[in-house]
């Protein structure tokens, strides 16, 4: 059942023209992730394996809340966020899913953070849109690859998310995925607290 839903629900998000994206950053994150910490080396249900596992849902539902538009698309994420939780949980005890009595708390948690943090994007989008960028140079993928290749490395070296980074500006995580998918600016508030997290200026965030 849970695999059926699972087809299903990827289905609707391949519909969004980042779903490319998504999996790129998935795929690269996790890679510099097993390069950083070989799960080889991790003993099975450790609480070093588990920090790992939260870390594989993190990277996957970072970049899949991305994908979140409408309630559709939020309905598929939080299958997908189901079916993350349970291969975190096989990566933590080496036991497939099928054997898994229960969730772990933390497993847990995390999905829940997730899920709520779909919700919270997708009323951002209905409600409170941001401000277009008036340029269209600054706007699309441009944009995104410009920001990107300016703040990742930023929010690597100080070992922060995107979520992360957001929470620590005090801003709806939204407003970092648009800006960093090139969909819109921040407003002048917004941006001189992402950029002081950072320790720039507000004129150092990539237009």
């Amino acid at each position: 059942m849970q695999r059926e839903r699972t087809v299903s629900a990827i289905q609707v998000v391949k519909s969004n023209p980042r779903f490319p994206s998504a999996e790129v950053q998935i795929h690269d994150r996790v890679t510099e992730l097993t390069q950083r910490t070989p799960p080889e080396r991790i003993p099975e249900g450790t609480p070093e394996r588990l920090t790992f596992a939260v870390s594989l849902l993190d990277i996957r539902a970072e970049a899949y809340v991305e994908l979140v538009t409408d309630m559709s698309s939020q309905d598929a994420f939080v299958v997908l966020m189901i079916e993350f939780k349970l291969r975190s949980g096989e990566a933590y005890s080496g036991f497939p899913r099928a054997l898994l009595v229960e969730s772990l708390p933390e497993l847990e948690q995390r999905f829940n953070h997730w899920v709520t943090e779909g919700y919270r994007r997708l009323a951002s989008l209905q409600e409170a849109p941001h401000t277009p960028t008036s340029d269209s140079d600054h706007t699309g993928e441009d944009a995104a690859q410009r920001r990107r290749a300016f703040i990742l490395p930023l929010l690597k070296e100080k070992g922060f998310s995107r979520s992360k980074w957001a929470s620590e500006a005090g801003v709806d995580p939204s407003v970092v995925y648009d800006y960093l998918s090139g969909d819109s600016d921040p407003r002048p508030d917004s941006k001189k607290a992402l950029a002081e997290v950072l320790g720039l200026k507000p004129s150092a965030l990539p237009e």
